[in-house]
């Protein structure tokens, strides 16, 4: 399985518009929506593309679920530790999303001309 370039920038763009959005204070429609779909794809962006799917529909659910699942396992393990706040859970899942995207960009080989 070759790397697809196309997920890595893709995701690491969302996570850096939905932090700008967040912390800058963007108006409240901007806010929501890019946040709303950076939490909804973007974790699982950058995960799933290291799991060598070969079915486009079977890699959007994957994204969608590792996702949300990932939010879960932030938020929750913040609210055990009395630490949860939006802006920490931010940085916390923008630095997955991130950190998957560089992991698919130097793990998975290239396709060869």
């Amino acid at each position: 399985m070759t790397r697809d370039t196309r997920l890595p920038p893709v995701a690491i763009g969302l996570a850096l518009a939905a932090g700008g959005a967040h912390f800058y204070a963007a108006p409240s429609f901007l806010r929501v929506g890019v946040v709303l779909l950076f939490l909804t794809v973007g974790p699982g962006l950058a995960l799933v593309g290291l799991l060598h799917v070969q079915d486009s529909l079977e890699e959007l659910l994957l994204v969608v679920g590792v996702s949300l699942v990932l939010d879960l396992l932030v938020a929750e393990s913040l609210v055990l530790g009395s630490a949860f706040s939006p802006d920490t859970c931010m940085p916390m899942l923008m630095a997955i999303a991130i950190g998957g995207a560089l992991a698919h960009v130097m793990l998975v080989p290239e396709a060869e001309p």
